[in-house]
């Protein structure tokens, strides 16, 4: 979030003072000038850092709608169970097999054989 805010600075710094305002006010990336003799080093840091940290924002926000979907199929799911098996507590185990069990023995439900 950092990395973002300091880019959003920087842009807006580009936009209202021009390029060479952004890396006089900001003193870390006087080392790509300093080095290099010009800035393009700073910039291809700064949009590295711009384009690594979008990427992982994305990435992040993928897998949580992911998790998401799994945890509203699986709530589905365990609902399903409940009414078709009103009788019976419904636990779902770790292989993903539902187990049953009856309100009023307290024991394994097995079902009409």
């Amino acid at each position: 979030m950092a990395l973002i805010i300091l880019a959003a600075f920087c842009g807006w710094l580009f936009l209202y003072y021009g390029s060479d305002a952004v890396f006089h006010r900001i003193a870390p990336f006087h080392v790509g000038a300093l080095v290099f003799g010009s800035h393009w080093f700073a910039y291809a840091v700064l949009c590295t850092l711009l384009l690594a940290s979008v990427v992982l924002a994305l990435i992040d926000w993928i897998r949580r709608r992911q998790q998401a979907t799994i945890d509203r199929i699986r709530h589905s799911e365990l609902l399903a169970m409940q009414k078709r098996f009103p009788h019976c507590h419904v636990a779902r185990l770790r292989s993903g097999e539902f187990f049953l069990t009856d309100k009023s023995t307290g024991r394994e439900y097995v079902g009409a054989r």
